[in-house]
């Protein structure tokens, strides 16, 4: 069994490595229990199939307390193991975060010394983030998809924000504004401006020129647009419903967030990365997150 009980980052961050790990065991055939998943399971619906619900965990008691007392004891438990003692007889400790982490290289859970390695051990604990398995991600991205579906109070209110704008206009745009913790994240260098934010919207919006367009924004916080150039419409609000309705676009733009590339995975969305302050951003830049 494959333990995964050390959080990464937020909600999209776990959702990619939750899923990474799920597809690499519904490939090979392994148990794996997520014990960093309880503040978010109460958001998606786990439409899992038979397989997936007999291999993969993520509650520990049906009941929402329970859960998640008992995945906090777990956590503390296995992190005490994981530094006290780095393997035993009955399980092991895979750390990437010195080798693969920091030197911003993934470890590859389709190498076959991973596999025989899990097998062998009764528990594999595992910390980092940077754990991958591209290609059975994509052969089991329409299963992930539905383990991680909004549950439907939570995609109410951006399905009907989005027939409405459908009535209207013929080209929908998400624009995910991130700030907060961009601030300081590598200098502030994705940390972007209104007026930033603005000309890359004239930008994407002039790529289609035949088409009345328009826009949907998803912001960390409270964001005010005055351009009577553009047609801006506030997203829903709540994260959920936010990264929902992004992938309910037709293009997405933002900086270099897990968040929009969720979106675009989840949805099958074009998203455009804003990779700088002020630059070109061409309709043939845009790409469908795979993985």
């Amino acid at each position: 069994m494959v333990i995964m009980y050390e959080k990464f980052g937020q909600l999209a961050n776990r959702l990619f490595l939750f899923s990474h790990f799920l597809a690499n065991a519904l490939e090979n055939n392994y148990r794996l229990t997520n014990l960093c998943f309880t503040e978010f399971d109460q958001y998606f619906e786990w439409n899992a199939s038979e397989k997936t619900r007999a291999l993969v965990t993520h509650k520990i008691s049906p009941n929402s307390f329970l859960n998640k007392f008992s995945s906090l004891l777990l956590r503390v438990l296995f992190k005490v193991v994981g530094l006290l003692v780095k393997s035993s007889a009955v399980h092991r400790v895979v750390s990437i975060k010195e080798n693969y982490d920091k030197k911003g290289v993934n470890f590859k859970l389709a190498d076959p010394g991973w596999i025989e390695a899990v097998k062998g051990a009764k528990f594999t604990l595992v910390k980092g983030w940077g754990f991958r398995d591209n290609a059975s991600f994509i052969k089991h991205a329409a299963e992930i998809r539905n383990c991680f579906t909004p549950l439907a109070a939570y995609r109410s209110k951006p399905d009907n924000l989005v027939s409405q704008l459908r009535q209207g206009y013929d080209v929908l745009i998400g624009v995910h504004i991130r700030r907060g913790d961009y601030f300081d994240f590598q200098g502030g260098c994705f940390y972007y401006s209104d007026h930033e934010y603005l000309a890359y919207m004239k930008q994407v919006r002039d790529l289609v020129p035949l088409k009345k367009t328009a826009f949907i924004i998803c912001s960390d916080e409270a964001v005010v647009f005055e351009e009577k150039d553009l047609n801006i419409f506030k997203g829903p609000g709540h994260f959920i419903e936010d990264l929902y309705i992004l992938s309910r676009m037709d293009y997405i733009i933002g900086p270099p967030s897990t968040f929009s590339m969720w979106a675009s995975f989840y949805g099958q969305v074009p998203l455009g990365i804003l990779h700088e302050k002020e630059g070109f951003l061409p309709l043939d830049t845009f790409r469908v997150v795979e993985n």
